[in-house]
């Protein structure tokens, strides 16, 4: 979920945009897991033990990952039904603070990089 700031900054339905994020992450570890597999099978084919269990100990890793998304995205799912259906939004600039510790300004970030 690295994207999620700048993302919540343009799009108004942050639930949906959060939820989005973590069903493409999903996505994009099952790639790696399967990666990680068949490389961990073609070291095995060609007697490269170090190489498998690199690959078996990487995979392992992206296998916790996408775990640990998989049991957020109920969470995440009842945000969205609470944003559209119940009209409560729990993932909103305002209530995160973000739009009012931004600089207004070019002027401004200046003047308060020059005195760092």
């Amino acid at each position: 979920m690295r994207k999620l700031p700048p993302d919540l900054l343009r799009v108004s339905g942050g639930d949906e945009k959060v939820l989005k994020q973590a069903k493409e992450t999903c996505a994009s570890e099952a790639l790696e897991i399967a990666t990680y597999d068949v490389l961990e099978r073609l070291a095995i084919g060609v007697d490269d033990r170090h190489t498998a269990e690199l690959a078996a100990s990487i995979r392992g890793d992206e296998q916790r990952m996408l775990e640990r998304i998989l049991r957020e995205l109920p969470n995440l799912t009842a945000a969205v039904v609470a944003a559209n259906i119940e009209e409560q939004t729990a993932y909103q600039i305002r209530r995160i603070g973000a739009a009012d510790s931004a600089p207004e300004g070019p002027d401004q970030v200046r003047q308060e990089g020059a005195g760092s």
